[in-house]
């Protein structure tokens, strides 16, 4: 079959960025989840508990998704907190609300908590010029109601 036969439509991945630990670090007040150490950790009472999410700048220093809570250093600018799956849900919820203002609910499609695709093709036209302007516009969106970076 020719690729010319096949239809062409617009479709827009959205992934967030470090979800689970940027979503913890937004409801704790610490606005740029981007520059902050945090490590959503299963139970912060046992030493042995396992991280779940960790943040950019933590993942630098080595501290990953599998890392155990005694590895990270105890020190100020760390923190380390418990999940809250109804906190990531929420936000999560409330990020779909925000894309389905770009696309019919026939065309939004989630893949995970964090991540979704969207079919713009019948509505690009009234949101943007583009599908690279559509993406940063609906990203920018995300982030200013957010400060959830995708």
């Amino acid at each position: 079959m020719d690729d010319r036969q096949l239809p062409n439509r617009v479709i827009i991945c959205i992934d967030m960025k470090s979800f689970f630990a940027s979503v913890s670090s937004v409801i704790r007040g610490l606005l740029n989840p981007l520059k902050t150490r945090l490590a959503v950790v299963g139970d912060i009472k046992r030493s042995g508990s396992v991280v779940l999410a960790a943040t950019p700048l933590l993942k630098k220093e080595g501290i990953n998704t599998g890392s155990r809570l005694f590895e990270i250093p105890k020190r100020k600018d760390i923190h380390v907190v418990n999940p809250s799956m109804e906190r990531y849900i929420k936000a999560s919820n409330y990020i779909s609300s925000l894309v389905l203002q770009y696309v019919a609910p026939e065309d939004f499609h989630a893949y995970s908590i964090d991540e979704l695709f969207i079919d713009a093709t019948a509505s690009l036209h009234l949101f943007a010029r583009t599908p690279e302007d559509l993406a940063h516009r609906i990203i920018n969106e995300i982030y200013s109601k957010t400060r959830l970076t995708a």
